[in-house]
């Protein structure tokens, strides 16, 4: 107590008698004078009188060398007060005319003398962490200001201000309540950086576009459903719209023409467009050429939307190093995403990945990438082929497996041939998708030592033999869109890591999935499951992803919540 009341009585002291000589001598000589963390409630009043000299003050300065000499002061420049108790600005900051620093955050401030619109040479203003809720006019004036400093305050508006400010080159309104922007920020053509993160906007005025100089735009945590007009920015390197409303990278109500016509109005290339940030929005799709137009992007965060589709487009980012997708509902990616060698981190947690094992996703971005580039499959050329012609196959070598490609053949039967080569090669990833099969194909069972990947979707099987079982290197297993009611005994399956049933007929969950101790992915939608068999659930250990969604199961059991491994 006996410190804190020595405080008190010394900011008291310094109030009522002011700053001490010296410090003031030092300021003269300077043009600098810093009372910063002193715990001042007003600025002590011999401050104001800095360059105030009577007559005696000027003989005594002749005749003593210690003394001050009045001819050889300077104009103060920079003041610094912050981190005190100033509830305002007085009017007798108007008397430093040649001030260019002024620098009064972290203090209570709730007004501002009009005076301040005296100081014409003023180019660095810090009014952060303070009360304020509006601004005076006369800031207006401050014609000279390149730095203005806002945050953390309680301003509701900016007035007409910034259209005055057309020196500014950097400005930070963040935290505060603004729920608007004033439409004369076309005035500002040398602003580079500008911060309204963490207010309520709702909407941008169209004289954004006019920023041509900007280069760092954060219009993060706000209420935005709009994408910024953009148009003219065309020095942007970094923009930040996370935490906002999101639902579309460009104009709401556009049809295809009027969205044609937007995107032409944009520069062909925001050669300069390094970094966006669009995390925790509502965006459900990612146009593929509002991508195109940024083609020097380093950095995109797409995380926590609901994004279900990638477009390809994605690789036209060839400098892409970055690529956030966490939390969002992804089922596949585009298998050209694995040519994107310069990607260094490709970020895929809490996506209901189909085709994309966890154990490859735990081994991150380069195994991913080649994961995905070994399924690169070269399409035939469509003038080399007839209906006449038999159904055909291909088998090709990739550097990490070898593919059979027989998808949409629209046949009941593989060739034996095809078959012998496939097990000769020693056969990985197999690719029956999109035929007549009615059954499991019986020819399979020569590719069980090497077989690991199996796609029967989109056939019209109604069922699946005991033939499956002894397939004992399967780690993925694609069944979909079928028209299966039950399944075989699938213990024997220990290395099956992903099982796909969705689009069939099933009405519960066959036990046979229950044995299956290594499944981490299950995806049994658009069934006609009527309940969850927890305690089967239960069984399967390593099992993180499960979809049920799309069925006739009446009540979730509340035991289903206390699976903690499932997402």
């Amino acid at each position: 107590r006996s410190k804190m009341r020595k405080a008190f009585g010394a900011r008291r002291t310094e109030e009522r008698l002011g700053v001490s000589e010296a410090l003031l001598k030092q300021a003269r000589k300077s043009g600098q004078l810093n009372l910063s963390n002193r715990q001042l409630e007003r600025v002590p009043e011999n401050v104001w009188r800095l360059h105030e000299v009577g007559p005696r003050t000027a003989e005594a300065s002749m005749d003593t060398k210690e003394a001050d000499k009045w001819w050889e002061q300077v104009d103060l420049v920079k003041l610094l007060l912050a981190s005190n108790r100033l509830s305002e600005i007085p009017a007798e900051i108007g008397r430093f005319g040649a001030l260019q620093t002024l620098d009064v955050h972290d203090n209570q401030l709730r007004s501002i003398s009009g005076e301040i619109g005296k100081l014409s040479e003023l180019r660095r203003l810090n009014l952060s962490h303070n009360a304020l809720e509006d601004l005076v006019d006369e800031t207006g004036s401050l014609v000279a200001l390149t730095s203005l400093f806002l945050q953390y305050n309680r301003l509701r508006g900016l007035g007409s201000i910034l259209g005055r400010l057309g020196r500014l080159e950097e400005l930070d309104a963040s935290h505060n309540s603004l729920s608007c922007l004033p439409d004369a920020m076309d005035a500002m053509v040398h602003l580079r950086q500008l911060n309204v993160s963490h207010n309520t906007l709702t909407t941008l005025p169209r004289s954004m576009a006019c920023l041509v100089a900007i280069r760092d735009l954060d219009l993060s945590h706000n209420q935005l459903d709009v994408f910024p007009p953009i148009s003219g920015m065309n020095n942007i390197q970094r923009l930040n719209l996370q935490h906002n409303r999101l639902v579309k990278l460009y104009p709401p109500q556009t049809d295809c023409s009027s969205l044609k016509v937007y995107l032409s109005q944009l520069s062909t290339h925001f050669n300069f467009f390094q970094e966006v940030y669009l995390g925790s929005n509502r965006l459900s799709t990612v146009d593929s050429n509002w991508l195109r137009k940024f083609p020097a992007l380093v950095f995109l965060d797409l995380s926590e939307n609901k994004i279900s589709n990638l477009p390809m487009e994605i690789t036209l980012c060839l400098n892409l190093e970055r690529l956030d997708l966490t939390n969002n509902d992804i089922f596949d990616l585009p298998y050209e995403l694995g040519n994107m060698t310069q990607l260094k981190s490709l970020v895929l947690a809490g996506n209901p990945l189909r085709k994309l094992r966890r154990d490859i996703v735990q081994k991150g971005t380069v195994a991913i990438l080649a994961h995905l580039r070994s399924r690169i499959v070269t399409e035939p050329d469509p003038s080399a082929s007839s209906e006449s012609e038999p159904a055909t196959g291909s088998l090709g070598p990739g550097s990490h497996e070898r593919r059979l490609d027989f998808k949409n053949k629209k046949t009941e039967s593989i060739p034996s041939d095809l078959l012998r080569s496939a097990a000769q090669a020693d056969a990985t990833d197999v690719d029956l998708s999109r035929n007549s099969f009615s059954a499991f194909p019986d020819g399979l069972v020569q590719l069980r030592e090497s077989m690991t990947d199996l796609s029967l979707a989109h056939n019209k099987i109604t069922f699946l033999s005991d033939a499956i079982g002894s397939c004992v290197r399967l780690t993925q297993l694609d069944l979909s869109a079928n028209q299966l009611s039950d399944l075989p005994r699938l213990c024997s399956l220990t290395n099956l890591l992903q099982l796909i049933i969705s689009y069939n007929r099933f009405t519960r969950i066959p036990a046979s999935i229950f044995e299956i101790s290594k499944l981490e992915t299950l995806l049994a939608s658009d069934n006609q499951l009527r309940e969850i068999d927890v305690d089967g659930l239960k069984d399967l250990k390593q099992l993180t992803s499960l979809d049920l969604k799309n069925n006739s199961i009446a009540q979730v059991p509340p035991e289903l919540g206390r699976l903690t491994n499932l997402r």
